[in-house]
């Protein structure tokens, strides 16, 4: 059975979303949870070119652990988690405008 719903006139607003609300889908698993790892493995890369490092963080982040999958309890046996430093990130390419919104805290490393 299909639902309509007719559209809201345009002087009013639909329901907002909460500007507190965390999308968790978007954040890594360590945010709200600690890991249950017995060992840990860290890896430090080292890319040729801007586009070879932005095409392994395109394959690796569907394997990172995200806040949603612990808070469902769909949990791996391994935990993945990615983090860049500042430089990091200027080396993969992102705009002078984003890079400057970091704190100088994190931008001095």
């Amino acid at each position: 059975m299909a639902v309509y719903s007719p559209p809201l006139p345009k002087n009013v607003q639909g329901p907002k979303a909460d500007p507190g609300a965390l999308e968790f889908d978007d954040l890594q698993h360590f945010l709200i949870h600690r890991s249950p790892a017995l060992a840990a493995r860290y890896e430090f890369l080292t890319f040729r070119n801007p586009s070879a490092g932005r095409a392994w963080l395109r394959a690796i982040t569907e394997k990172v652990t995200t806040a949603a999958a612990v808070r469902s309890g769909q949990l791996d046996a391994r935990w993945v988690t990615v983090a860049l430093s500042w430089n990091g990130i200027r080396a993969l390419g992102l705009e002078g405008h984003a890079l400057a919104s970091f704190p100088e805290e994190f931008r001095q490393g």
